[in-house]
Formats: structure tokens, sequence, C-alpha cells
């Protein structure tokens, strides 16, 4: 069971960067942290190694997004292409 969950809403490639706008679920998402797994809406579930650069939220940077509160997180690594709305990644 993850520590981590956040609820993509959006995804936006940005060349090696991809930004995901979404909510945390569960626990807070820190700045390089590395979500492990991605659940899709029908509750597949899928590798992925992507590591968190950068959390922005209210157009401001900050070092982590807690529970309960929406933002948006640049990410990069290794599944990618798996990134939807409505998918859960974990950490």
């Amino acid at each position: 069971m993850s520590n981590v969950e956040f609820l993509i809403h959006e995804v936006q490639p940005d060349g090696e960067v991809i930004r995901v706008s979404g909510i945390v679920n569960k626990g807070k998402v820190s700045l390089n942290d590395e979500f492990v797994s991605v659940r899709s809406e029908s509750g597949s579930e899928s590798p992925v190694l992507l590591k968190v650069s950068s959390i922005v939220a209210y157009r401001r940077q900050i070092a982590e997004l807690p529970t309960g509160m929406s933002g948006e997180l640049h990410v990069s690594g290794e599944g990618a292409s798996e990134l939807g709305k409505h998918c859960m990644l974990s950490a």
C-alpha cells in the first residue's frame, strides 16, 4: 500500500518533463519523490518511475503539496505514456 497518492486531472507533455495537474489524495507529495505505479480509472495498474522535479500551486513553486491540495507536478522518467485523466499515481 502506498503512502502517497495523486489523482490526475490533466497531463501536458513539455519536452522531457511532463506537467501533471491534480490533487493529493493521500499523504504529501514532496520534491524529489518518485512515483512507482499508476492505476487507471478501470483499476489496471502499471509500473512507472517518475521523479518530481517541481511543484507549483497558486502560481508559486513550493516544496511539498499536502493531502487535499491541488497543484501541478513536473515529473520525468519512465512510464509517462501510461498517464491520463483520472489515473492515480502512487509513490
